[in-house]
Formats: structure tokens, sequence, C-alpha cells
């Protein structure tokens, strides 16, 4: 395999650790150790933000172990990173806060960028982080640096949001790359 995706949602839910959560960091642990890129989307889903400290610490260490660390703002601030502003990212890994229609952060090596949503009128948000996150690793697996891969899962977090539902409101390539190529804004 060329990537590993981790779903938080795996690891914890309704505020527990699961079983499976050894199982994940072995194979990121796994994936690293062979020169796999990883991602991870911490995915909380909690009706309160109230989350026990151990499984707080296991996102984290999660987070810290993978390539590419896929949170939105709450999850962000909830996890323990210092704020984006501070410079928060190693050589090793490169932080991308959805912040839903303000667009997102990248932070990285080479510094902060701030990634401009694409206009779009919102009819149904759900999946627009899974949609965001199969563009942003698509761009990355086809040799794209950060940003542009971020604009790639703007692009396909977009073209999903004009539509009702989720897996049926997905884009296909060719939905995408006309909206990039229109220079969507």
């Amino acid at each position: 395999s060329r990537a590993l995706y981790v779903t938080g949602v795996v690891a914890s839910e309704a505020k527990i650790i699961k079983p499976s959560a050894k199982v994940i960091t072995s194979a990121v642990q796994a994936a690293k150790q062979n020169g796999v890129i990883t991602f991870f989307d911490p995915n909380i889903r909690a009706k309160d933000w109230d989350i026990p400290e151990n499984v707080v610490a296991l996102l984290r260490q999660i987070a810290e172990s993978v390539d590419y660390y896929l949170p939105n703002e709450l999850e962000y601030k909830l996890i323990g990173f210092n704020k984006p502003e501070e410079g928060d990212f190693s050589k090793q890994r490169v932080i991308i806060i959805k912040e839903g229609g303000k667009g997102c952060l990248v932070l990285g090596p080479k510094g902060i960028a701030r990634v401009p949503p694409k206009s779009t009128i919102v009819v149904d948000a759900t999946g627009a982080g899974d949609a965001f996150n199969a563009g942003f690793i698509t761009g990355i697996l086809r040799g794209g640096d950060p940003v542009s891969a971020a604009e790639l899962g703007s692009a396909v977090a977009a073209l999903t949001i004009s539509k009702v539902g989720t897996l049926n409101s997905f884009p296909k390539a060719d939905d995408v790359v006309e909206l990039l190529d229109c220079g969507g804004d």
C-alpha cells in the first residue's frame, strides 16, 4: 500500500478507547517503518467535548505519529496542540486544520498557508470532512504538495456539500477537474 488512512472512530468512540486502538497504533508504526505515507483524522463524534484524558492522550499519540494530521478546529484544540500561529508542526508532520466555510490551514515545515474554500451553495454538509480527506490524500498520492492537495480536498468537499446525502453526493473526478479548471473560488 502507498498510504494508510486512520480515522479516530476506529480507535475511540462514545468517549471510550476501543480494543482496536492497539491494532491502529501498530498499523501506523508498521506503515512508517515501511515507508508508507500515513494520514489521521480524529473524527471525534461526541455530543459534548468533555472527552476523558486517556482518550485525548491516545488521539494525540496517533496524531503525533503520522505524516498528515487532518483535524477540524475543535479536534485540533481538544487534542492539545498549540495555536496554528505558534507554528506547531515538525519537519515530519503536516497538519491540515479544516475550518468549514473558512477553508483550511496548512501547517508544515515551509510555514503556514491558508487555503480558502471553494464557492458553493451548501445543501448538506454531511460527509464534507471525509470528502476533503479523500481529495487531500489523492493530491498527496499524485505527488502534490500539501497546499495543492488541500485545494483538491476543498474542491471535492465543495462539490459534495452541494448535494444531499453522502455516498451519492461524492463527486466524480471529471467534476472536480472541471471545478479546478474553471478557477472556481
